[in-house]
């Protein structure tokens, strides 16, 4: 008897899965790559507002899932993703974390695995087409996705009987019909991909490092300790001025790794004049700039704040 055989008709009557209670735990394996091509296309997506009631689209989508490979010889891990594809406006918000459900540190691929979430936008009408590629650039592998979940709320998608995703349908069943195209899926290589997402915007799911980085810089004689963990870092400043500070001009720059995900202000108390505040903004390409009057040299200054970053880990 061949145990691995499809539910048909033939062996389990006409009423499909007898026992579906027990069919909760959901895999999709792609074929298998023997040649180090590195992409993967798991989904594509139409967003747009409801209120334009286009067949097909979607306002956001949350999403997870895990993956690892089952085919190479290195050391297990198990790769997780999470994020959410949303529209605000005339603006579309992609955001996605990687982390390690399980990381054993002697896998060379552990930092090869990413995803990507492509976008481009259309102006008439105002919609996004999104496509999701899982990045695993190595020579021999097969790639298993384990549990995916989707959430697209109700009030927030056009239903329409075009498209199944779209449609009436539980969620379990929409993540089915989203993730299925992975089972049987061979990997392509860059130009195939390339064709297939020219001129989009590429965004990478950031690395969730649980470890903690850290960092100083010189900033015209003070010095700035940057503490990156996951994705919040913090910015202190402590130390005496070597030249004049001028408003406007940037005295330093955060590194990459620690730089906040939008502009932040910090403000800095002076030693010699308790009550008077020198604010600092920091954009989001890591410049320092004094946003208050002249700072005179020789002030000794203090500060601190603390925000989000979407940089890769240090």
């Amino acid at each position: 008897m061949n145990h691995d055989a499809a539910l048909t008709p033939q062996n389990h009557g006409r009423k499909g899965n007898p026992h579906p209670q027990y069919d909760t735990v959901k895999t999709y394996e792609t074929a298998l790559d023997s040649s180090g091509l590195p992409w993967l296309k798991v989904f594509e997506l139409q967003i747009a507002s409801p209120d334009l009631r286009i067949p097909n689209t979607a306002q956001r989508i949350f999403f997870g899932f895990k993956v690892f490979d089952n085919a190479s010889d290195t050391v297990f891990s198990v790769v997780e993703f999470t994020g959410y594809i949303g529209m605000s406006g005339d603006n579309l918000n992609v955001q996605g974390t990687k982390r390690f459900a399980h990381q054993h540190y002697l896998n060379p691929n552990n930092a090869k695995l990413n995803l990507h979430l492509f976008w481009q936008k259309h102006d008439t009408p105002l919609t996004w087409t999104v496509k999701m590629y899982l990045e695993m650039p190595w020579k021999y592998k097969r790639a298993v996705i384990v549990q995916p979940w989707i959430n697209l709320p109700k009030d927030r998608y056009v239903t329409t009987p075009t498209n199944p995703l779209m449609s009436k349908l539980t969620q379990r069943e929409k993540t089915d019909i989203l993730f299925g195209g992975v089972a049987g899926k061979s990997f392509v290589n860059d130009d195939a991909k390339n064709a297939d997402v020219n001129e989009y915007t590429d965004y990478q799911c950031t690395y969730n490092d649980l470890s903690t980085h850290t960092q100083v810089i010189d900033l015209n004689g003070m010095l700035m300790t940057c503490i990156r963990s996951g994705n919040l870092v913090s910015y202190s400043l402590h130390g005496q001025t070597l030249h004049t500070i001028t408003q406007g001009i940037a005295v330093g720059y955060i590194p990459v790794g620690y730089r906040p995900a939008s502009t932040v202000g910090m403000a800095a108390f002076r030693y010699d004049t308790p009550s008077q505040l020198s604010p600092f903004s920091i954009s989001q390409s890591g410049a320092v700039v004094l946003i208050g009057t002249d700072v005179p040299n020789g002030k000794t200054m203090y500060g601190s704040t603390s925000t989000a970053t979407m940089d890769s880990m240090p």
